[in-house]
């Protein structure tokens, strides 16, 4: 399978677990789901879906050499968000964690097709569902992970903060040291250091982050007292609940 991603390029994904999860409901679903939250009415035109993400982890995971039970932790790592994306955190969850679907990710797991994948191609389920087996995917702040270096990069490009060239420059200096990802370079270190910073002062806790998970949280609840949707309905995408609702 070939995979063109908008800001790694085309890249070659040849294990059959890898092609089977890609190609399974679950992860297909995520197509639809907004990385940001509800991205269209406050951020106009900066859509990227967590697909796409959860696709730049995988990159980042085979291009730097991770066992393949990683690469595979890191396709998964988001399956279980809801439509809208962290919004769910404002509706039932935590706004200071922001940790719901980390919550239920294995219990909602193995509700999908994704254990029977595994269980087929002999890849244990319970190795791949503990985050701690997966340093290179998933580390607390102020660490870097593949997780946090793809949601940053891929929306410093959307909100067109860097070019594709400082996406390549970035990548060409970072190294795998003793399962932790490093920078070679003390500039480029401190450039991304700046440029995270500076996405989550102006765009991931901005006012009008706050201002649109609030109105989408309120415009989700009013549907939901209203049985315009049931809760089950946020674990479709964010295209199918608008379609739902809006005919109220």
């Amino acid at each position: 399978m070939q995979y063109s991603d908008r800001i790694y390029g085309s890249f070659d994904i040849t294990s059959p677990v890898l092609i089977e999860l890609i190609e399974s409901p679950s992860m297909q679903r995520l197509k639809k789901i907004d990385q940001s939250g509800y991205s269209a009415p406050f951020y106009p035109n900066t859509f990227h879906s967590r697909f796409e993400h959860s696709m730049g982890v995988l990159y980042l995971l085979q291009r730097y050499n991770a066992p393949l039970e990683e690469q595979i932790a890191g396709l998964l790592h988001d399956v279980s968000h809801s439509a809208f994306s962290h919004t769910i955190d404002f509706l039932i969850g935590s706004e200071e964690k922001q940790n719901y679907q980390d919550d239920i990710f294995k219990e909602f797991i193995h509700r999908t097709e994704i254990p029977a994948i595994l269980q087929k191609h002999q890849i244990p389920i319970d190795y791949i569902l503990h985050e701690k087996n997966f340093p290179l995917q998933e580390t607390p702040l102020p660490s870097l992970c593949a997780d946090r270096i793809d949601y940053s990069l891929r929306s410093a490009i959307m909100f067109r903060e860097i070019t594709l060239t400082d996406i390549e420059l970035i990548l060409n200096k970072l190294q795998v040291h003793d399962q932790k990802w490093v920078f070679a370079n003390k500039e480029i270190a401190f450039f991304y250091a700046y440029l995270f910073s500076f996405l989550n002062n102006t765009y991931y806790s901005s006012l009008t982050s706050a201002i649109m998970f609030q109105t989408t949280k309120d415009f989700l609840h009013y549907s939901l007292e209203k049985k315009y949707i049931v809760f089950q309905d946020l674990y479709t995408s964010d295209e199918e609940v608008l379609n739902t609702i809006l005919p109220h």
